[in-house]
C-alpha cells in the first residue's frame, strides 16, 4: 500500500467512526430511550403547588397546597395541625360557609365574608380553590 491508499483508507476508517458515533448519540438521546428522569411528564401528572396568603384580622398565614385543592380542605388542615381555629356551616348547593374564623366572629349584627384578591368571594370556601399568588381576606361586614 502506498502513502496515498493509507491515507484514502484511514479518511475512510474515521468517517466511518464518526458516523457510528452519530448514530449512538442519536439513539442515547431518543426519547424512547431516555431514562424516566430525562423523559417529559406530561402536564395532568405533574402535582403543582399552590402559595396563597390568608389573612384573619392581624393574622397572615401563609400556606402551601396542593393544586385543585379547595380553600376548605385547606383550612381543615390548618385547623388540625392547630394554625388557627375556624367553623361554619354546609349550606346545599352553595358550599360550607364560615362563620367563625380566627379571632372574627359573626354576629347577629355582623356576618364574616371572604375576599379573594381584594374582590368578594362568590361561593363558599368548600367550592373556592386558590391559585397561586392568591391573597384571601376575611373581614365582618
Amino acid at each position: 500500500m502506498n502513502k496515498k491508499q493509507k491515507n484514502i483508507a484511514l479518511v475512510i476508517c474515521l468517517v466511518v467512526l464518526a458516523f457510528l458515533i452519530f448514530l449512538k448519540i442519536e439513539k442515547a438521546y431518543s426519547p424512547e430511550n431516555t431514562n424516566s428522569a430525562n423523559k417529559e411528564i406530561p402536564a395532568s401528572q405533574v402535582t403543582q403547588t399552590v402559595l396563597s396568603t390568608i389573612i384573619v384580622d392581624k393574622e397572615i398565614l401563609h400556606l402551601t397546597s396542593i393544586q385543585g385543592e379547595s380553600l376548605y380542605s385547606i383550612l381543615l388542615k390548618e385547623k388540625e395541625n392547630n394554625n388557627f381555629s375556624f367553623s361554619g356551616k354546609e349550606y346545599p348547593g352553595m358550599g360550607f360557609f364560615t362563620t367563625d374564623i380566627g379571632i372574627l366572629h359573626s354576629t347577629k349584627d355582623h356576618y364574616l365574608m371572604y375576599y379573594i384578591n381584594g374582590k368578594e368571594a362568590e361561593v363558599g370556601i368548600s367550592s373556592y380553590v386558590p391559585k397561586n399568588g392568591d391573597i384571601i381576606e376575611w373581614k365582618l361586614k
